[in-house]
């Protein structure tokens, strides 16, 4: 009985050895990227000298051949602000408030965007929020007004929060 379970055990051991090798991966191109020292897998191959951990080095970074199909695939969309209404309807005077009723045009109708305003110039003064989280393309409206004469407006960033 003893020299059973011996002889199982050595078998079990030795089941491994005759599988081949993990295939290993091989890059089908190298590429030179920025990236900050502290991210090198092996700091201490420089030399002795001390570097900054947050200095930007330039390194070679493999591509395989799976990162090329995923590259290949369709990009994705990129996300546009639309113009729903503009109040008034033409050139406003100075110090008169402007409504601009905005929306995401290219909207997943389930995701949350966040919008957010910013002047186009220094004389612009932005009024109430200037950041709003919408869910798909649900309009919002901002408010703004120019303390001098002649076009001058805003610019809406959009991001997907999820």
């Amino acid at each position: 009985m003893k020299r059973m379970s011996a002889l199982l055990l050595a078998l079990a051991g030795c089941a491994g050895e005759g599988s081949p090798p993990p295939a290993e991966r091989v890059p089908v191109r190298w590429q030179l990227v920025e990236r900050p020292y502290r991210t090198l897998p092996d700091r201490g191959a420089a030399g002795d000298g001390r570097v900054d951990p947050e200095a930007t080095v330039l390194a070679f970074e493999p591509v395989f051949p799976e990162d090329l199909a995923r590259a290949s695939g369709p990009a994705p969309a990129r996300l546009t602000v639309e113009i729903v209404e503009l109040f008034p309807d033409r050139e406003a005077g100075v110090g008169q408030p402007i409504s601009a009723t905005v929306r995401v045009a290219n909207a997943d109708p389930r995701a949350r965007y966040r919008l957010r305003i910013e002047a186009l110039d220094p004389r612009v003064r932005l009024l109430g929020e200037r950041e709003r989280t919408v869910k798909g393309s649900e309009p919002a409206t901002f408010r703004f007004m120019s303390g001098c004469p002649g076009r001058r407006g805003i610019t809406v960033e959009v991001e997907q929060i999820d």
